[in-house]
């Protein structure tokens, strides 16, 4: 089947089951397609996470990609909630992770994120390490999300900085904490 406008109107056409395979026409009005079938907005939500290693310092890199955490949340999704756990989380993104600050920006649709907003305290691992997750903040917007992490990372830094002592490693810390990726 499919749309063709003649003019002024707008036909719809489907096939027939028969074996002459006849075309079916039925006629719509312009105003009636422009009323009833407008876009529709999605609406997405990004969640700031933050990795809290059990065994490691705060000083110490975490290995782990973006990839690897989407697919992590996305099993435990399953897991959780089952087939319309994961029908409705085809929209998650790992968009961002900083390894310095374990910070991870997800974007959901708006409504399923409650989902991973009420999955993250269940979970204890990543990958291979003991893992707590912590929630920062969840936005409408990814700019206010940004935002929050350059807030966050400029405290980190400032908590952090009296521990280096040399000039290039402060530079080189500074470097790694605030390097953010194109998202």
């Amino acid at each position: 089947g499919g749309c063709l406008q003649v003019r002024s109107c707008w036909f719809v056409y489907k096939y027939d089951n028969d074996v002459s395979k006849s075309l079916k026409l039925i006629w719509f009005d312009k105003r009636f397609f422009s009323q009833n079938l407008k876009m529709v907005r999605v609406k997405n939500r990004y969640i700031l996470v933050q990795f809290m290693c059990n065994n490691r310092s705060e000083t110490e890199t975490f290995a782990l990609t973006s990839r690897q955490v989407g697919t992590f949340l996305q099993q435990r999704i399953e897991k959780y909630y089952g087939e319309f756990g994961i029908a409705s989380m085809l929209r998650l993104h790992v968009i961002y992770f900083n390894e310095k600050t374990r910070l991870c920006i997800i974007q959901t649709r708006h409504g399923p994120h409650r989902f991973v907003t009420s999955i993250l305290p269940l979970l204890t691992v990543a990958d291979t390490e003991s893992v707590r997750y912590r929630t920062l903040y969840v936005g409408a917007t990814l700019q206010q999300c940004q935002k929050f992490v350059a807030r966050y990372q400029q405290n980190y830094v400032n908590k952090m900085i009296g521990s280096y002592r040399g000039e290039a490693q402060r530079e080189r810390f500074i470097e790694d904490v605030t390097r953010m990726k194109q998202i």
